[in-house]
């Protein structure tokens, strides 16, 4: 599997208020592209580098990013690095040019972690 590309984005208003529990916690707005064209909404946030693993949260079917907010404050909190983002098809990811499966969430997953949330800054 060929790793994607990945650009910085200002996150557009959503559905969500910004004062409301769900909103995305501060960090770095991504959108990685993987091999099949999809774009993945990815926030990143937290410090790299700390003495913690870094945490990936993937949501459930038809979910997005933002079921996972309360997890990844209290993470952020105790000094995680977290790492949220809408699978493919859900939230403001794109579906790309290949049909969605398991298989394919799976690779979004493996390339999700070393493009960002496993390197260092």
């Amino acid at each position: 599997m060929s790793r994607g590309s990945e650009r910085t984005v200002t996150r557009p208003p959503g559905p969500v208020r910004p004062d409301s529990d769900l909103s995305l916690p501060d960090g770095a707005e991504l959108v990685v592209t993987t091999d099949d064209g999809a774009e993945l909404a990815v926030t990143d946030a937290g410090q790299p580098g700390g003495d913690l693993p870094p945490i990936v949260l993937p949501h459930c079917w038809t979910g997005s990013r933002a079921v996972w907010v309360p997890v990844a404050r209290r993470l952020l909190a105790t000094g995680h690095r977290v790492v949220l983002y809408d699978q493919r098809g859900h939230g403001a990811s794109t579906v790309g040019r290949q049909p969605v499966s398991i298989a394919r969430l799976g690779d979004d997953l493996a390339l999700r972690l070393p493009v960002r949330a496993a390197s260092a800054p």
